[in-house]
């Protein structure tokens, strides 16, 4: 089970320091600028809510690795997070007026298939639309019906043996 916060004496805790430097107008600048200066809320607060970000994206996943928790604790920890998530979700939705997406419940080879086809269907959309692919699809090419992205290609005239290489490395 976890830890609890100030077990043991000072002399005998190790700590841990954490430290990241952030270009203020990069994407994670802005978001730690957010968070320490904004006025509706002191910076140690907002780097508490920096932590417990962290905390509920990672927390049950650092304990499966670097603890002996047993499966009925790494579950109470799971559940912990999803909610925390689940909250903010709601938050981001009904602060920005965003309908949230149903997390489909895949297995993990399932999901790295769809990420892979999203990503190659954008990057076919933006050559696209860049005129840097101008060639007429060819009939190989076409979607078919039941395409729930809306795109399809040719596996073999696009990647060529790229994939079977990728096989052999391994």
């Amino acid at each position: 089970m976890p830890r609890k916060a100030g077990t043991g004496t000072k002399s005998d805790r190790q700590r841990i320091q954490f430290a990241y430097n952030a270009d203020r107008e990069m994407p994670i600048g802005v978001v730690f600028r957010y968070l320490i200066d904004n006025p509706l809320m002191s910076s140690r607060e907002g780097k508490h809510k920096g932590l417990d970000a962290i905390s509920a994206f990672w927390k049950p996943f650092a304990y499966q690795d670097c603890t002996e928790a047993s499966e009925a604790e790494l579950q109470n920890l799971a559940r912990e997070a999803i909610e925390a998530l689940s909250h903010q979700i709601e938050l981001i939705s009904s602060t920005f007026g965003v309908k949230a997406q149903a997390v489909e419940a895949l297995p993990p080879e399932a999901q790295l298939q769809a990420m892979i086809q999203r990503a190659v269907a954008a990057a076919m959309v933006n050559l696209s639309l860049s005129g840097a692919a101008t060639a007429p699809p060819s009939p190989e090419t076409v979607p078919p019906e039941d395409d729930v992205t809306g795109i399809s290609f040719d596996e073999d005239s696009t990647l060529g043996t790229l994939l079977d290489q990728v096989g052999k490395e391994g």
